[in-house]
């Protein structure tokens, strides 16, 4: 009986821990089958933070959803940009790309100028902006308006149908800045989202803080390099980390590192923060301005200070991620953008490295998450545009580059276009908006058709919209002027002027119209004084003009039959007054009246026996040209021409009676990426007695082989040819590529009647061929010229000779009036 009892008492026993461990088991069923939300953190870095585009790559790939996204600086451009419904490739072809070099000018882009703004924006090479002639310092040395510009043209609609909501964008998104007057951390969860973007990437004292709800905002990595705890809002089951930090700094940028071959520990030792510090200060004061052997730049050095800054609360970020993923960046520098491709490969290695690690924390678990859809929202009706910050500028300038006007539906690829060309008028440092909905029109407003307005728009009547009153908005224009007077500044140096020093000073946008007021001091050869009232613009109005007065001092050589002879000078005093319009971006023509007094320094040679002391040259001008070169100073395609008219006339008072014409072509032609072929022509006729200033002046780079000024002649026509061919590029930039050039050329400086009357080709054609090597600095262009001139000619006529040309720089010389 006993044993029967306790057989019971095991099987009951038995039986209960069967069940327990049945119970246990499908408890930890359930647990492991529960949903899990995946949030991401996105650190700053910089270019470096093109990494995480190859994370989310390899995430995406893996099949791997993010329900939440929070990023910091370039964690915030990347991680906003994808939670806002972009594709990975469309990232990544933005990325590797862009023209990063554009993105962070000042300059307006290449063609949205006119011709004439252009040249005259980039006459110097250094320029400088003044009030009241103190130095006025922006607020950050590199300016985002065209980064901007871009994340507007990315975003605007989808802020829109998102109601400027972080929570309804496809995935919920934070991004982190830092208020500049207060200090404290801001997490930004609505409003633009471009905006908000833009305000974490404003690395403090490299790019100006973003002003957004009356805050100086800046890159949220001054006070939280990894941003995990902002994911925290959303209870997200599991968290994965990006680090795009350098370790090791002073890596080469060519060392072959391998990707996750560091251990925890080196990689804690490796961001002490005072070690770190220490060893960036010393780097940068003993190599000057150099970490390691690669050169940094003020992005870098500012960078990798904030990256040392707050390493407690670094550690602390990683604690808090169940994933921690760091890919390889030291061989890179935080400036690196160029090399986008590289560091996009960075992300995916190291993420495919994390991968194993991802799927065992994961094991069993379902992951879910999805984009949402976003639905169109009916577009607003446009009520109003208002401008904030005008303080110089004319209204009307602002409101006749407006295409967007009330009473039409609101389209934001136009409104941004019009910021853009309200920033190309190059009269403002940042231009942006916000709108301000209004609600629906009152009903007395629709059913009388009353008008709704903005001063400098036309009128539009809202009479025969039926049904349902759309939404309406006030759009508010946000500009912030420039300081209009300016500093300007050149250097020019060639083998027969010797060097050249160029000061301009002067005072843009008078009475808010855009025109300009300028006195100009250049040393050198010549020696010029200059002062005088220009405008490219007549408010929105394409018309130029120009009030110049000026004196001049050249000194030029003579040579007869190849030979130098003697130099001698001339002295111009006098002015010019223009007016022209323009012809679309690239093409323009003046017409105008220039006057001035030519003096002769001359050596009592027999040759200038025929030439006055002094002469006065008096007689209206036109001008024509057209230039579509890429670039205005080192161009590697395009088409340049020009013509030029002078029409002296004693009713005027001028010495002489002639008419002089010139023309001058040039085009290149990119026959593959590493061999341009140019040509080009040069055509000078004159009638009457031509004034001894306005003779033709050939010989240097316009007619290889010869020296500078060795044909002062009254006729002339010049066809050359050439080739440049690169050979690598300068300091590995793009914009620095380094040619070997092949030339050759011909002239004759007969008039065509006796070119066709008695052809001698000995005594009538001149031919030259050289070599020379062409490539861009930082001042400007160089070139070095070598050639040959009159090979094979008779024993009649002067022998072969060589010259050398040499130039460095942007030529900044008003040789031409």
């Amino acid at each position: 009986m006993k044993f029967i009892t306790i057989a019971n008492l095991i099987l009951v026993l038995i039986s209960g821990a069967a069940q327990f461990t049945l119970n246990q088991s499908e408890l930890e069923t359930t647990i492991d089958s529960a949903p899990v939300k995946i949030g991401l953190a996105l650190s700053g870095g910089a270019a470096l933070g093109f990494a995480h585009i190859g994370v989310l790559k390899v995430l995406e790939e893996a099949g791997i959803p993010i329900s939440y996204i929070s990023g910091n600086s370039m964690g915030s451009l990347v991680g906003g940009i994808y939670a806002a419904g972009l594709k990975i490739t469309e990232m990544e072809s933005i990325a590797i790309n862009a023209n990063w070099s554009r993105l962070f000018s000042a300059n307006p882009p290449f063609g949205a100028q006119y011709l004439p703004e252009r040249q005259q924006s980039q006459r110097y090479i250094i320029q400088l902006r003044h009030r009241n002639f103190f130095p006025a310092l922006p607020s950050g040395l590199i300016p985002l308006q065209n980064v901007e510009f871009l994340l507007m043209d990315l975003l605007s609609e989808i802020e829109y149908n998102t109601y400027y909501d972080f929570d309804s964008l496809p995935i919920p998104f934070r991004a982190i800045a830092v208020d500049l007057v207060t200090g404290e951390k801001r997490i930004i969860k609505k409003g633009r989202l471009s905006q908000a973007i833009r305000a974490s990437i404003a690395i403090p004292g490299v790019f100006a803080p973003e002003e957004l709800d009356d805050q100086q905002l800046v890159d949220g990595g001054v006070q939280q390099y990894l941003p995990v705890d902002p994911l925290l809002e959303y209870s997200p089951d599991f968290i994965i980390a990006v680090l795009t930090m350098k370790h090791n700094p002073t890596v080469q940028k060519d060392s072959p590192l391998k990707p996750g071959g560091r251990t925890r520990n080196a990689q804690r030792e490796a961001c002490a923060e005072t070690s770190e510090a220490i060893r960036l200060r010393r780097s940068v004061s003993a190599k000057g301005g150099q970490i390691g052997s690669s050169e940094v730049s003020l992005i870098d050095i500012v960078s990798r200070s904030i990256d040392v800054a707050n390493i407690s609360d670094l550690n602390r970020q990683k604690q808090l991620a169940d994933i921690l993923i760091e890919p390889n960046v030291d061989p890179f520098l935080h400036s690196d953008f160029a090399r986008a491709r590289e560091l996009i490969r960075a992300g995916e290695e190291a993420a495919r490295a994390a991968l194993p690690k991802i799927y065992a924390k994961l094991a069993s678990r379902k992951i879910v998450g999805s984009k949402k859809k976003i639905s169109p929202r009916p577009l607003p009706l446009v009520h109003a545009i208002r401008f904030e910050g005008i303080r110089i500028t004319h209204p009307r300038l602002l409101y006749n580059e407006m295409k967007t006007c009330p009473g039409n539906y609101l389209d934001f690829k136009q409104l941004v276009n019009d910021l853009n060309r309200i920033f190309n008028t190059g009269l403002f440092e940042a231009v942006n908006y916000r709108l301000e909905f209004t609600g629906n029109p009152s009903k007395t407003d629709w059913d009388e058709g009353k008008p709704l307005i903005s001063p400098g728009f036309k009128k539009k009547s809202f009479r025969g919209f039926k049904g349902a009153k759309p939404l309406c908005v006030d759009i508010i224009i946000k500009i912030k002027e420039r300081a209009y007077g300016f500093y300007s500044l050149g250097l020019y140096y060639n083998n027969i002027d010797n060097v050249g020093l160029g000061i301009e000073v002067g005072q843009g946008n008078l009475a808010g119209s855009g025109a300009s007021v300028r006195g100009v001091i250049h040393w050198g050869n010549p020696n010029e004084y200059r002062l005088g009232l220009t405008g490219t613009r007549l408010f929105r109005l394409p018309f130029g003009y120009r009030l110049d007065a000026f004196w001049r001092s050249l000194d030029r050589s003579y040579y007869k039959n190849g030979k130098w002879l003697t130099d001698y000078n001339t002295d111009n005093r006098g002015g010019v007054a223009e007016v022209g319009y323009s012809l679309g971006r690239d093409a323009y023509f003046n017409v105008g009246l220039n006057a001035y007094q030519a003096t002769y320094r001359m050596p009592p040679l027999a040759v200038f026996d025929s030439i006055p002391p002094k002469e006065w040259v008096i007689g209206p001008t036109l001008f024509m040209e057209f230039n579509n070169f890429n670039d205005l100073f080192f161009p590697s395609r395009g088409l340049t021409y020009h013509w030029r008219g002078l029409i002296a006339s004693k009713k005027l008072r001028s010495q002489n009676d002639f008419i002089k014409i010139e023309f001058a072509t040039e085009r290149i032609i990119p026959l593959s990426t590493q061999i341009l072929f140019r040509y080009g022509a040069e055509l000078g006729i004159t009638w009457g007695r031509l004034a001894w200033t306005e003779f033709f002046h050939s010989g240097g780079k316009n007619l290889v082989g010869f020296a500078q000024n060795e044909f002062t002649t009254d006729q002339k026509a010049i066809v050359r040819l050439g080739f440049d061919i690169q050979l690598f590029r300068l300091f590995n930039r793009n914009d620095y590529p380094f040619y070997l050039q092949l030339f050759a050329n011909i002239a004759t400086f007969q008039k065509l009647n006796q070119l066709a009357d008695n052809f001698q080709a000995d005594s009538m054609l001149f031919w030259g061929t050289g070599v020379g090597i062409r490539t861009n600095t930082p001042i400007g262009p160089f070139q070095f010229v070598f050639g040959v001139a009159d090979i094979a000619k008779s024993p009649h006529y002067p022998t072969a000779r060589v010259n050398v040309a040499i130039s460095v720089g942007r030529d900044f010389r008003y040789l031409k009036d």
